[in-house]
C-alpha cells in the first residue's frame, strides 16, 4: 500500500480535491474522469480491465474479506490504492451509507465508428432513467449510445450508480449535433423511433434489419418536429391497459428485446 492520507480537516489534499471536484459535471468534463463508489461497481471495472486512475478505500473497509480481494484486483492491474479516513470518504461519496471505497477512472473514449446497432437517447433528463437505459443496452450487446445535449450527464454519480457497470461496455457520444441522423443514414442504419402513435411493435419484428438506430424521448417532452422527420420507422408498444404512457427506460428494454431477438 502507498502511504497513508491521515487529514482530519475538512480541507482535503489536491488529490482528494481533484476526486471531490468530479462530483461537478464541468470538472469530469475538463479531466476526462469520473467517480465509481462502492464495492460491487468497482470490482466490476477492474476485473473488466477498465481504465481506472486509483482506489481510495476507509481503514475498516481495507481490513474486510471485500478489502482484500480488492487490494488484490488492483495490484494485478497496477491501480494504486490508498486509505483514508471515514470522515473524508463521506466528504467525497455522493451517496448517504456509502460502503467505504471510492475510486476515480477515466472516461472511456470511443472507438469513432457506430456500431451496428446504436441506441440514442433524446432529451433524458432522470438519471435513474438513463443509467437504467445504459444498463439495459449493455445487457442487449449494444456497443454505442449517443445522447442529447439536454440528456442529463452520462458520468454524473446517480446515471453511474444506476447503470451499474455498464459504462465500462459503451461507447457514449455526448451532445452530439443533429447531424448524428446524417451520419446514421449515411452508415446505412435504419432510424426506427419509440412514440405513441407508430405501427406495432409486432410488425417491427417481422422485419430483418442489419442496422439499425432505435431512438428513445422523454416520456414528457417527446420529440421536436425535425426529429421526429428523422424516423424512418416509427413503432409503438400496444397498449392494454388504461395508463397514459410507459416508461421510457421500460419501453426501451421492450424495443429493444423484440429488436435483438430478430437480429
Amino acid at each position: 500500500m502507498q502511504n497513508k492520507i491521515t487529514q482530519k480537516s475538512p480541507h482535503l489534499g489536491g488529490e482528494l480535491k481533484t476526486l471531490r471536484s468530479l462530483n461537478i459535471k464541468k470538472f469530469r468534463t475538463q479531466k476526462g474522469m469520473f467517480i465509481l463508489e462502492g464495492y460491487r461497481i468497482i470490482k466490476d471495472s477492474l476485473q473488466s480491465n477498465y481504465d481506472i486512475e486509483k482506489v481510495w478505500m476507509t481503514d475498516i473497509f481495507e481490513q474486510s474479506a471485500a478489502g482484500k480481494f480488492i487490494q488484490m484486483l488492483c495490484e494485478k492491474n497496477n491501480v494504486p490504492t490508498d486509505i483514508i479516513p471515514t470522515k473524508t470518504l463521506n466528504q467525497l461519496s455522493d451517496t448517504r451509507n456509502n460502503q467505504g471505497i471510492i475510486a476515480s477512472a477515466r472516461m472511456r473514449r470511443p472507438k469513432g465508428e457506430l456500431s451496428n446497432q446504436v441506441l440514442v437517447l433524446y432529451k433524458i433528463s432522470d438519471p435513474g432513467n438513463l443509467g437504467t437505459l445504459l444498463r439495459t443496452a449493455a445487457w442487449f450487446g449494444i456497443k454505442t449510445v449517443v445522447l442529447s445535449d439536454l440528456s442529463t450527464d452520462a458520468y454524473s454519480p446517480k446515471v453511474v450508480r444506476a447503470a451499474m457497470g455498464a459504462h465500462f461496455y459503451l461507447d457514449i457520444l455526448d451532445n452530439p449535433s443533429k447531424d448524428v441522423f446524417q451520419m446514421l443514414r449515411d452508415s446505412g442504419h435504419t432510424i426506427i423511433g419509440g412514440v405513441l402513435d407508430g405501427e406495432p411493435l409486432q410488425q417491427l419484428q417481422k422485419q430483418k434489419l442489419e442496422k439499425w438506430a432505435l431512438v428513445l424521448g422523454s416520456e414528457a417532452h417527446g420529440f421536436d418536429e425535425d426529429v421526429l422527420d428523422q424516423f424512418k420507422v416509427k413503432v409503438t408498444i400496444t397498449k392494454l391497459g388504461n395508463v397514459d404512457s410507459l416508461n421510457v427506460s421500460i419501453a426501451g428494454g421492450i424495443i429493444l428485446y423484440a429488436l435483438t431477438q430478430d437480429n
